[in-house]
């Protein structure tokens, strides 16, 4: 019961960190989660626009997104992954993560991750252009430091008008 608590309130404060809450109510951040090896990640989006805006107003949080390194446009979105272990609920900080993201269905390269720090929480995050009016697929590869093999997840993502 302790062990869903924690992860509970790390997944309540990491959708604060990494999709703040000033523009929930919009619809436009969306978060989706798998278990699979050991390993649970969160997936969560935000349109650049909100994340812009945020940087402006939290720059102690956002210090690595800074404004001039965020594209900005109609279809631009911010990915950001947060990933726990399973058996301790802590979080994965030195894992090397690499996410595809197509619409169906197209494939495209794999594009890695890189772990960037956020009001000091550990989170993989990129930038992907997502035209409303599609379905994309999202694989997830994560490569753990101490687990030899590679977790591949899928999720399916429609992105909001």
């Amino acid at each position: 019961m302790f062990n869903h608590l924690i992860k509970g309130v790390s997944l309540v404060l990491a959708s604060l960190l990494f999709c703040l809450v000033p523009y929930a109510a919009k619809g436009t951040n969306v978060a989706v989660s798998q278990v699979a090896g050991g390993a649970q990640p969160h997936v969560g989006f935000m349109h650049t626009r909100e994340l812009a805006l945020n940087t402006k107003r939290y720059p102690q949080q956002y210090n690595l997104h800074g404004i001039d390194g965020i594209p900005v446009g109609k279809h631009k979105y911010h990915m950001a992954v947060t990933v726990f272990d399973t058996a301790t609920n802590e979080r994965i900080s030195d894992a090397r993560v690499k996410v595809m993201v197509a619409s169906l269905p197209f494939g495209k390269p794999f594009v890695a991750l890189p772990a960037m720090t956020a009001a000091g929480a550990v989170g993989y995050c990129g930038f992907f252009d997502m035209p409303a009016h599609d379905l994309y697929v999202i694989d997830l590869h994560i490569k753990r430091r101490d687990v030899a093999r590679e977790l591949k997840m899928r999720f399916m993502h429609e992105p909001p008008d």
